[in-house]
């Protein structure tokens, strides 16, 4: 008998992926998808950030080739002194910022490239300060050049030493000055950071910047601190006064969300012109307008014309005629404010002067604005500076003469601690006391104004 065998064949079950094998795989697949595609915009922003540093250099380039021309006869304020026999001598001085620079190199020319037609779509800005040197050499012309971040603002900033091109739109960057407190080796010691740091405002210098001290030696900032940042190269005295740097120039970030606007520092010499003397103007109490508030009434505006500057020393006379605010009512404003005409926008210093007297109140604020305020509505105008907690029941320090230099004797008077950089050609000065007790009164004087080339 024959057994017939046969064999049934099952097909063999495939084993398959597990979900876990398909979810390794999937993040792999995501991670290498999500690198490629990385790959994209980093490769164009590094296209840009080459094609930015090539037309960095070209404007640097441009800068160059006609900074001597666009920049001769700048007078630098400070650079002729009187000689003692009747003329003048010229002096070394360190970088400044000069306005009347923008009349001859106007933005058109400090902004790059030239083929674009309008100005303000330009991509980089030249921003130039001024030093004399010698009659040979002319003037040491430092040249900051900036790239605004689309969209940025960049207004005439506050508290700084020196601002170089407060007139330029605020579409361009600031170029300013901060004082330093010492310069010793690499490290230079200043308050580095002079803004609200609740407003979330990072240090003034970054790590990076280039910057240039008072005598016109470029750095790169290699570590920035509150107060104080350090160099990449030794810090030397100036070859040409043997003085060791006093202050620092750098272009001012608007936040801490946009980038440095600076994007290189080039140097060069040009003719130097004559220094043309500094705007300044005194105005006489009887050009001050005295508001009362309740309960306030005012008497004895004084005489014109009795408060003048004319000579220099201890015979300049003294005016007492000054505009007295008498407090009626206990808790209550009285105002005095100068309304005065400079000559153009830019950078001023302002002098005021009050009489002293154990009756007079000790608690005054007094504030300086670009254009003209009505009484207390101070938002009609830009705030510039202000003083507060000032005791006029004590005369003012510093001394000033009609030459606009601190003289060993005469007329007291208190320079506020900021300078006002004006966008237009009308100034008020604002006394305001509030508060008043029964007793106290303050009296204004008059006060000086005087240009910062």
């Amino acid at each position: 008998m024959t057994r017939t065998l046969s064999w049934i064949v099952q097909p063999r079950r495939s084993a398959g992926y597990s979900m876990v094998e398909l979810l390794i795989a999937m993040g792999i697949f995501a991670i290498g998808f999500v690198a490629l595609a990385a790959m994209f915009p980093a490769a164009a922003h590094m296209q840009k950030k080459t094609a930015d540093t090539i037309v960095a250099r070209a404007a640097a380039e441009y800068t160059r080739a006609i900074g001597p021309e666009r920049a001769k006869g700048v007078g630098v304020p400070g650079s002729a002194i009187d000689d003692g026999m009747g003329g003048t001598t010229r002096v070394v001085t360190p970088l400044k910022g000069v306005i009347s620079f923008a009349a001859q190199w106007p933005l058109a020319d400090r902004s790059y490239p030239t083929s674009i037609a309008g100005v303000r779509g330009r991509d980089f800005f030249v921003v130039p300060v001024f030093r004399f040197v010698s009659e040979e050499q002319g003037n040491l012309v430092v040249s900051f050049i900036t790239k605004p971040d689309p969209g940025a603002r960049y207004p005439a900033p506050e508290n700084y030493d020196g601002v170089a091109n407060a007139g330029d739109p605020t579409e361009v960057p600031k170029v300013v000055s901060i004082n330093v407190s010492a310069a010793s080796g690499n490290r230079f010691d200043f308050n580095n950071n002079r803004r609200n740091a609740s407003e979330g405002v990072p240090d003034q210098v970054r790590q990076g910047d280039l910057i240039a001290d008072s005598n016109g030696a470029i750095y790169t900032v290699t570590r920035a601190e509150v107060d104080h940042i350090i160099v990449n190269s030794l810090i030397q005295p100036d070859r040409y006064s043997g003085n060791m740097p006093t202050a620092i120039w750098f272009v001012l970030s608007p936040d801490e969300n946009r980038s440095s606007p600076v994007q290189d520092v080039v140097s060069f010499f040009a003719a130097a012109g004559d220094p043309a003397p500094p705007f300044a103007v005194f105005v006489d109490n009887e050009s001050a307008e005295f508001v009362a508030g309740s309960g306030v009434t005012i008497s004895n505006a004084g005489t014109p014309g009795k408060f003048m500057i004319v000579d220099r020393g201890p015979d300049t006379p003294e005016g007492s005629d000054g505009g007295t605010i008498h407090n009626k009512q206990s808790g209550s404003k009285g105002w005095a404010k100068f309304v005065v005409d400079v000559e153009e926008p830019g950078q001023y210093e302002v002098y005021v002067r009050w009489l002293e007297k154990s009756n007079r109140h000790f608690n005054c604020t007094i504030s300086v604005f670009d254009g003209v305020i009505t009484d207390d509505v101070h938002d009609a105008s830009i705030q510039l500076g202000q003083l507060t907690g000032q005791n006029l029941r004590i005369a003012p320090s510093d001394d000033l003469n009609a030459a606009g230099d601190p003289p060993t004797g005469g007329i007291p008077f208190q320079r506020l601690p900021f300078t006002a950089t004006m966008s237009g050609t009308t100034m008020t000065i604002l006394f305001e006391c509030t508060s008043l007790n029964s007793s106290a009164r303050f009296v204004v004087d008059a006060a000086f104004i005087r240009r910062l080339q």
